[in-house]
């Protein structure tokens, strides 16, 4: 439900590989209410995958969620 919730009111970019080995999504326009534990509920299914992912937010609206494998993002 938290994923619908996001996608119909976020936006997300994929931005080019950082540093050559990750991939980057910048997602954005979510509501400021949204906490760590949000992102993690939707992301949840990459954690395990070739090394997860990390989150880094830039502002109450957006966040970026970096990928440490390039395949994961894709």
């Amino acid at each position: 439900m938290i994923f619908n919730f996001l996608w119909s009111f976020a936006h997300a970019t994929l931005l080019d590989a950082y540093e050559g080995s990750t991939r980057i999504l910048d997602v954005f326009g979510f509501p400021a209410t949204f906490k760590t534990h949000n992102l993690h509920e939707i992301f949840h299914e990459y954690e395990n995958m070739r090394g997860g992912y990390r989150i880094k937010w830039m502002d109450d609206t957006r966040a970026l969620i970096i990928f440490e494998h390039p395949a994961t993002g894709e």
